[in-house]
């Protein structure tokens, strides 16, 4: 059987964006994961920050892994994935800058997707590891991902924290300010960023209305 290409693979993701389906994905963390993923008929497979770390260092996910090991392991599960991973580029280990790098180490890997966050990593003395930058510099490392990026296959995806970062409910103008990150409202997406990925959402409210802020 012939074996598909990084390229085909990312065409097969885009599929499975512009379904209505929802698809459960398999954690994948090294080629034998990635490869039994596939056999066992999963769609699509994404390779966590938090077991990326394990899997490298044996640590937990404290920001510890750099984006040197997180791509080696990506290209060593690249070069036998036959369904399209996911990669969890966390905040894209650093600013703008360290985020078009990144962009290009995992596109080389062979990664179909990567998301990119609006989290403050690593976590500041006493403060939680959820803190938010701003929305112009969340916005920016989109953008750095989008103008880095070769083969536009690849997705960029832009996860915030936005929607669950505050107790007991977001305030509507967080979700507001962030909806840059969320892709905007009506299907806007002002970032650029191909797909939205609200994390931490306590409910479907919390899904729905950062598009519904006005």
């Amino acid at each position: 059987m012939s074996r598909l290409s990084h390229q085909d693979l990312r065409r097969n993701f885009r599929q499975l964006f512009a379904s209505n389906t929802c698809y459960h994905t398999a954690s994948v963390f090294d080629p034998m994961s990635a490869r039994i993923a596939a056999d066992l008929g999963f769609e699509v497979g994404i390779l966590g920050g938090s077991v990326a770390s394990l899997q490298v260092l044996g640590a937990p996910d404290f920001a510890l892994i750099t984006l040197s090991e997180f791509a080696e392991q990506a290209t060593r599960i690249g070069r036998v994935a036959q369904l399209p991973v996911i990669a969890d580029a966390d905040h894209g280990y650093g600013n703008a800058l360290n985020v078009m790098r990144t962009i290009v180490e995992l596109e080389r890997a062979g990664v179909a997707a990567l998301t990119i966050e609006d989290t403050l990593l690593p976590a500041q003395f006493g403060r939680k590891s959820t803190d938010l930058i701003t929305v112009a510099e969340g916005v920016g490392k989109i953008r750095a991902a989008l103008e880095a990026r070769c083969d536009s296959e690849m997705a960029i995806i832009a996860r915030t924290h936005g929607a669950g970062n505050h107790q007991p409910h977001p305030a509507i103008p967080e979700r507001r300010r962030r909806r840059d990150l969320h892709g905007g409202h009506q299907g806007l997406r002002p970032s650029g960023a191909d797909r939205r990925a609200p994390e931490r959402a306590a409910d479907a409210g919390d899904l729905w209305q950062p598009a519904a802020a006005r």
